[in-house]
């Protein structure tokens, strides 16, 4: 059995493969931002049979908690096999965080990137780094000189970017890791019925609650794909693809320039960094 730390775990897709992966038998670091929340999906994880699990807390809209919740996740466990970055959200209105930077972004993608380099040492050959994204990246742009997005605020568009740089990261990280034999994939879920978009603009909410959510997908089902890239034994050769329904997909033509996710390396770490 594996040593899996989990984040977004208290709710949506990410308490569905917390279930899933204790039932398992899995060894499980989970972690969300509610601690009502993370003390509930603990005890479900316990009850179907995970090992030795802990929740931690953590809001990624705070970079300092990103650090001490890695500095938590070191001292209960000597290793990890499966480091899945679930933990996102989207902020229907523009938000600067504490740290300075737009909200989606930081939490969808800045807080990632630091936990999984600072438990990057912790992950021998072998071992898999699952990145929960979404076909929205097909509509994120990069503009490196507007991060705050000062020139105008689209909640999806704002989702669109941050998931963008979840598939160009996983892509990144699958080439950095290759001689580590670290796999690294990204995924969409499909269209899950969560709470994710709650606090979306009335008419937006409208839809979604009459239209939509009668036809989306249950949280369980969300969660396969992530289940599977983390365990199974037909996703562990597997590396930089970005799938849907354990199928791999083709990304965004922005996705796939390689120089593009090397700029966002270079700009994220400088953003962590003045933190």
């Amino acid at each position: 059995m594996s040593t899996i730390v989990l984040t977004g775990a208290s709710d949506g897709i990410g308490r569905a493969a917390a279930i899933a992966l204790a039932r398992e038998g899995h060894q499980l670091v989970l972690v969300g931002r509610n601690p009502s929340k993370v003390a509930d999906v603990v005890a479900a994880a316990e009850a179907a049979g995970g090992r030795d699990v802990v929740g931690l807390v953590a809001d990624f809209a705070e970079l300092a908690q990103v650090r001490r919740v890695a500095a938590e996740i070191r001292g209960a466990v000597a290793s990890i096999d499966v480091l899945i970055n679930n933990a996102g959200t989207v902020f229907h209105t523009r938000e600067i965080t504490v740290d300075g930077n737009e909200a989606t972004f930081q939490v969808n993608h800045l807080g990632s990137v630091l936990l999984t380099e600072a438990l990057i040492d912790l992950i021998p050959a072998g071992g898999r780094i699952v990145i929960t994204a979404s076909s929205g990246h097909t509509v994120g742009k990069l503009d490196f000189s507007d991060l705050l997005l000062d020139k105008g605020y689209q909640y999806f568009m704002a989702y669109g970017r941050s998931k963008l740089c979840n598939v160009l990261m996983a892509r990144y990280w699958a080439r950095e890791f290759t001689e580590r034999q670290i796999v690294v994939n990204s995924f969409h879920p499909g269209a899950v019925s969560t709470s994710i978009w709650s606090g979306a603009p009335k008419i937006a909410e409208f839809v979604i609650d009459t239209l939509v959510r009668r036809f989306l997908r249950s949280s369980e089902k969300g969660a396969e794909t992530m289940v599977w890239l983390a365990t199974s034994d037909a996703a562990a050769g597997l590396s930089g693809g970005y799938y849907i329904d354990c199928v791999e997909k083709p990304v965004s033509k922005l996705a796939r320039v390689d120089e593009l996710g090397v700029k966002l390396v270079a700009v994220s770490h400088e953003l962590i960094a003045n933190a």
